[in-house]
């Protein structure tokens, strides 16, 4: 059964020493034999040691204890390693604890591009607002359900706020008057058409634009 688990398993006594390791630590280039009777702090001479013992010393105490390390492998590649420690406690005893490696690199490289693209996206948000906010026009985003979803400052010429109107719906923030004179050109954007029209506001200056 152990063989055929894809993680890391090993026992290691309250004296964190190895008892029992399975056949998966030789993926990760050492001899699971070589392990057995050996105290951690001899098998752990790539300076991770001092990472790993505060939870291997947490766990011996009968704390379940889940942490994550990302070492490199000889190979130079970064690999990243969830590991589970669950004390094996008899008669209120702690004699040591089970140990469950994951390898979690392919979950953590996909977090790590997903987090790198939203900083993309927002990076280009914000150089998109600083250009919409320079222009000399009013400029607005509405969805498919008529809601606003994005304005820019110059909507403050007619005393309207950006954080007052965004969310709220197209109709509600124009009136019925003015919507009815962008509705059918609003309709045909929303198809994917371009489309124009004409309507007159007032400034909060008494100035027709």
């Amino acid at each position: 059964l152990f063989r055929s688990v894809p993680a890391l398993i090993a026992y290691i006594d309250k004296d964190l020493i190895y008892r029992f390791a399975n056949k998966r630590y030789r993926d990760i280039a050492i001899d699971p034999d070589k392990l057995i009777g050996q105290p951690l702090a001899k098998r752990r001479n790539d300076g991770s040691f001092d990472v790993i013992k505060p939870y291997f010393e947490r766990a011996a105490r009968g704390e379940e204890v889940t942490f994550e390390i990302s070492p490199t492998e000889s190979n130079g590649e970064r690999r990243f390693r969830s590991i589970s420690c669950t004390p094996d406690i008899v008669n209120g005893e702690v004699r040591g604890f089970y140990l469950l490696g994951r390898d979690v690199t392919d979950q953590r490289n996909a977090e790590i591009e997903i987090e790198r693209a939203n900083d993309l996206l927002r990076n280009s948000e914000e150089r998109l607002r600083i250009i919409t906010n320079s222009l000399p026009a009013l400029i607005a985003h509405v969805d498919q359900d008529m809601c606003i979803q994005y304005m820019n400052e110059r909507f403050s010429l007619l005393t309207l706020e950006s954080d007052d109107v965004v969310g709220k719906q197209l109709k509600d923030v124009l009136g019925p008057e003015r919507f009815n004179e962008l509705h059918r050109a609003c309709e045909r954007a929303l198809q994917g058409e371009a489309s124009q029209s004409e309507v007159t506001f007032s400034t909060k200056h008494g100035r027709d634009i």
